[in-house]
Formats: C-alpha cells, sequence, structure tokens
C-alpha cells in the first residue's frame, strides 16, 4: 500500500513540478492537489483498517495452495469481484455528477480551486471516498500479477531447460 501511495505522491509531484516550470498544469488544478493531498491522508490513515478488516486474511487465502492454477483462479476471484465493485461505484458516481450538472467526475481534478462548486465538492468527495480501497486493490492486483508473471516465466525456463537438455 505504501508503495502505491509513494506512486501518487510521485505523480502529483511531477504535475506541480510541471506547472511551476512551463505554467501550464498536465492534468491536476489547484482542487485537483487538494483532493490529491486528502486522498494520501485518507490512504496512509486507512492502512491500520486493511489489516484489521481482512487484508492478511485475504493475501492469506490468495497464497494458501502454491499451484498455480490455483492461484490463477483465486485471483481471478478477486479482480472480477474488485474491478466490479470499483465498476459500480465509478458508474454511480458518473450518474450523480452527470445529474448534479459537474461532468466527467475527472475532470474536476483539473479545476482551480476558486471555480469549485457545491455540486464539484460533492463529486470530489465521492472521489476520495474510494481511494483507499482503490489504492489497495491496486497495490493486490499488482503483486498477483508479479507472482502469476513468475509463475509463467518459471515454467517458460523448466521448458527451455528441457529443451536445451534434449539438444544436448
Amino acid at each position: 500500500m505504501l508503495v502505491g501511495i509513494g506512486e501518487f505522491v510521485f505523480v502529483v509531484g511531477v504535475d506541480v513540478s510541471l506547472e511551476i516550470w512551463s505554467g501550464e498544469s498536465a492534468t491536476i488544478g489547484s482542487f485537483g492537489v487538494l483532493l490529491c493531498a486528502a486522498a494520501i491522508l485518507l490512504s496512509l490513515l486507512s492502512r491500520p483498517f486493511v489489516s484489521r478488516l481482512g487484508g492478511s486474511k485475504l493475501m492469506s487465502w490468495l497464497s494458501a495452495d502454491p499451484s498455480c492454477v490455483t492461484f490463477t483462479r483465486r485471483f481471478a476471484v478477486v479482480f472480477i469481484v474488485g474491478i466490479t465493485l470499483l465498476g459500480i461505484y465509478q458508474a454511480t458516481l458518473w450518474g450523480a455528477a452527470y445529474l448534479m450538472g459537474t461532468g466527467d467526475p475527472f475532470d474536476t481534478l483539473a479545476m482551480p480551486l476558486e471555480s469549485v462548486g457545491l455540486a464539484t465538492l460533492i463529486v470530489g468527495v465521492g472521489l476520495l471516498v474510494a481511494w483507499p480501497p482503490f489504492v489497495y486493490f491496486w497495490m493486490l492486483a499488482q503483486i498477483a500479477w508479479a507472482a502469476l508473471s513468475m509463475c509463467v516465466l518459471t515454467r517458460l525456463g523448466v521448458l527451455l531447460l528441457k529443451a536445451g537438455r534434449a539438444l544436448a
């Protein structure tokens, strides 16, 4: 989770540096910087809750069987459920933003703070609520994809060694 927070801080830092250096922001306005700072704080504050609410149990269940097929099946279940829940939340947020007349929720990140109204603020809070679970899910997905990649590379390496042994 800390790696995900670090990546997030890096992206915000690059964007702010571009704004200072060139006078233009790549994607983040002053409201976006405020939301990003709040998201980083929420991610750090939610870290203890991840372990209490089952983060370690989920990882234990995911890696309980070292078989590549079992791990792939379990990861597929976790990934599909996570993408579905985040997708439903994002669709709900887009629907609420459309009904309030703010447009795409992610476009609010490019807005300057002085032009933010109540509807935009509500959409921004909606983005903040989803951020800690998203960071945890994204880090879990990256770790699992790395494990699956190692599984595939190991199997390919074994096949190459067998082919090399047969040729020798």
